[in-house]
């Protein structure tokens, strides 16, 4: 019972703004009237345009809210990138728990925080380091006996 509870109350944000969710998945078949006061002129420029109507249809959600004229549709845009920044951030939130778990565990308690706080940049960093060019700018190697 108490995890039925706890989902219901984790989810009750998204049920507030389930009108934005259906108006950023497909806003050609959203109805103007239930969209927010600010987004409606927005919308209807964006329903009207054929052009864009392909274009959404063949570009991937994210690539085709970027594509919008910035000044035309600040207003969808404006919502679009709170949207996107939302999960976005969540997810990010959600990979360090799981990481910092991993690796504080009962069998890495000596770890230190400067080494955990080293281990989490590692982890949720999209950055690959270049393995060739930090070897070959060493002046010495370490070769083993």
């Amino acid at each position: 019972m108490a995890l039925k509870e706890e989902f219901i109350r984790s989810f009750a944000d998204f049920k507030a703004i389930e009108g934005q969710f259906d108006l950023l998945s497909s806003p050609f078949a959203c109805d103007v009237e239930t969209a927010a006061e600010e987004q409606q002129v927005d919308l209807i420029d964006l329903q009207a345009d054929n052009c864009l109507k392909r274009l959404f249809e063949n570009k991937p959600l994210v690539e085709f809210y970027a594509s919008l004229h910035p000044e035309r549709f600040k207003n969808l845009k404006n919502l679009t990138r709170k949207m996107f920044v939302s999960f976005a951030s969540t997810y990010t939130c959600e990979q360090t728990f799981s990481i910092l778990k991993i690796n504080k565990s009962k069998n890495r308690s000596p770890l230190t925080d400067l080494n955990l706080q080293s281990v989490l940049r590692i982890s949720t960093s999209d950055l690959t380091p270049n393995f060739n060019k930090l070897a070959n700018n060493c002046s010495q190697l370490h070769h083993s006996h």
